[in-house]
């Protein structure tokens, strides 16, 4: 509902609404008395071009008014059927102010538009600027921390808890390579029971997520352990 309020319904579905809000202007306009032709179908296209602009911005809008004219000259202005210029001066003042009013509302569609993408932008933006500001934080923290002394194991589990809160993740585990292409030890943990899982021994190989970091270079990302099959997960930290 809020894609839809601030004008960012996808494209094809944007599109196949302008369709169907002109398609249904043209049903509403077939009842309406020969008297008040052309003037009164013009009013409920220009509507359809309005929701049309309203559901997906400036492109739907502008296909709605193109499509609205074309309908409204064929069916609704004198002689019906044929392609025609207005007849009159009452016709011809009917087009133009459907020409502006669809003018105007196609640039407030196109502005709108352009104005919750910048929203967008800017809320990701800030959402960045939060998060690398608190990485930032974190880093200072740990750095704060191992200057003031104390045991490596007691600076292990402060890092642990400090990042799992900087990362908003339920755990965090610290793994230490004994030697080069042995297993890794786990030294540290946060978000598990106390001495569930440190000094666990996990494999340095390309078949486990911390073996084939080591080995990339880079983070490895896994978004659900279940379900990935690049990885084999110890027993019990998959448990937990």
């Amino acid at each position: 509902m809020r894609e839809f309020l601030r004008g960012e319904v996808r494209t094809p579905i944007a599109y196949a609404a302008a369709f169907a809000c002109v398609g249904a202007a043209w049903l509403l306009s077939q009842p309406v008395p020969p008297a008040a032709l052309p003037h009164v179908p013009l009013l409920i296209f220009a509507a359809a071009v309005l929701a049309s602009g309203a559901i997906g911005g400036q492109g739907p809008a502008l296909l709605a008014a193109c499509l609205s004219a074309l309908i409204a000259d064929y069916f609704f202005l004198p002689i019906a059927g044929t392609w025609k210029f207005p007849g009159s001066v009452s016709d011809a003042l009917g087009f133009a102010a459907f020409a502006l009013l669809t003018a105007l509302a196609v640039w407030i569609a196109g502005t709108t538009r352009r104005r919750a993408l910048d929203a967008a932008r800017a809320d990701t933006l800030a959402i960045t600027l939060e998060v690398e500001a608190r990485h930032r934080q974190t880093l200072l923290e740990l750095g704060a921390r191992s200057l003031a002394g104390g045991s490596i194991d007691a600076i292990c589990k402060d890092a642990a808890t400090v990042t799992a809160d900087a990362l908003e993740v339920e755990h965090c585990a610290i793994l230490e390579l004994k030697r080069e292409g042995g297993p890794l030890v786990v030294v540290s943990a946060a978000g598990w029971e106390t001495g569930t899982v440190e000094g666990l021994n996990v494999e340095a190989d390309a078949d486990t997520q911390t073996g084939y970091a080591l080995y990339a270079r880079q983070p490895v990302i896994v978004n659900d352990a279940d379900s990935d099959a690049r990885f084999s997960v110890p027993a019990i930290v998959r448990a937990h």
